[in-house]
């Protein structure tokens, strides 16, 4: 991380707003994963379904939802992490800007 501290206000503002922009952006993908989860585990419950009713089993791929599931919540932690990196980033960057109106 920079030492934000040495930055002239205007940096720090871009710095900051910069960090904002990712944040969106990261939480806009965040949804789509989140909705992409949903999907696969209601995938997963409607096939389950057509099994105990007595549907033909012999080319259900139980592996196909577990890994498709595994992959996406993989990438909802994989964003979760890279969120709060930009949260505590953000928050040292404001805490630079008010050190500098002291």
């Amino acid at each position: 991380m920079d030492n934000f501290s040495d930055f002239p206000v205007d940096r720090l503002r871009f710095e900051y707003e910069k960090r904002e922009r990712e944040l969106s952006r990261l939480q806009m993908e965040l949804s789509d994963l989140k909705r992409e989860e949903a999907q696969i585990n209601d995938d997963w419950n409607e096939a389950s379904s057509n099994l105990s009713s007595g549907a033909d089993y012999r080319n259900f791929d139980a592996g196909g939802y577990q890994s498709g599931l595994t992959h996406v919540s993989n990438q909802i932690s994989d964003l979760h992490g890279r969120m709060n990196e930009l949260r505590t980033e953000m928050s040292t960057i404001e805490q630079a800007l008010n050190a500098k109106w002291k």
